[in-house]
């Protein structure tokens, strides 16, 4: 951002120095010089240091992602950011600073890019149009993740059915003890039942009541039987 002044060294150390370091070199000279056009950004940088904890490190790289965001806007809308004054700039940047620290740096500049690209009226926009190009970004971000989500645990069932398919289940692990019993239905019949012995298993025998397991059933602790 270009103001009338040099602006000295964003990465004071210093807590004292927070407000020192936005203002232009030659107030700095004179302690008794209150620059209005300064204002605003060191009270903002202030307020997001004491709420986000935020070092001097990172409040410059904030600093920096804001500025790189306007300067693609005043090539994008000349003439109106000609029409700007330093105080007004320096309001408009406080303003950024504090509404977007929370958000990422790519995440910002993908809604810059999209607001241009779908701007049709040409007016220098207001934060909170930025804003909701924001939460456009996270919104399909997030739709891309629950997607990717989906064809992951598409991939992992089927997966998990083929390795049932091709015989890794409960009746071939070396885990899984065979029974021979009658049932009360089936007077000259035996089944053979399967009853899991890995206390580490969902199919334990001792937390299913007894219940057994399947042959279609196939548990993360699979190991086959030993030939």
């Amino acid at each position: 951002m270009q103001h009338n002044s040099q602006i000295i060294d964003l990465d004071a150390s210093s807590n004292n120095e927070n407000q020192a370091a936005l203002v232009p070199a030659n107030t700095i000279s004179d302690p008794n010089i209150i620059d209005s056009n300064i204002y605003h950004v060191a009270t903002a940088r202030n307020r997001i240091m004491r709420k986000s904890l935020i070092s001097d490190a990172q409040f410059a790289e904030l600093y920096r992602t804001i500025t790189r965001a306007h300067l693609r806007l005043r090539v994008e809308y000349p003439t109106q950011s000609r029409n700007f004054d330093n105080s007004e700039w320096d309001a408009l940047e406080a303003s950024w600073l504090e509404l977007f620290c929370d958000v990422e740096p790519e995440i910002l500049h993908e809604a810059v890019i999209r607001f241009i690209a779908k701007d049709r009226k040409g007016y220098w926009p207001n934060s909170g149009q930025i804003m909701g190009a924001v939460e456009d970004v996270l919104a399909d971000l997030e739709k891309q993740r629950r997607e990717q989500q989906s064809r992951q645990e598409a991939e992992q069932l089927k997966r998990y059915y083929q390795r049932i398919k091709n015989g890794e289940n409960c009746g071939t692990c070396r885990h899984c003890e065979h029974k021979k019993e009658r049932q009360p239905w089936l007077i000259n019949e035996a089944t053979t039942k399967l009853y899991c012995q890995n206390p580490k298993s969902y199919k334990f025998h001792g937390n299913t009541g007894g219940r057994g397991t399947a042959a279609s059933i196939l548990c993360d602790f699979y190991e086959p039987i030993p030939h």
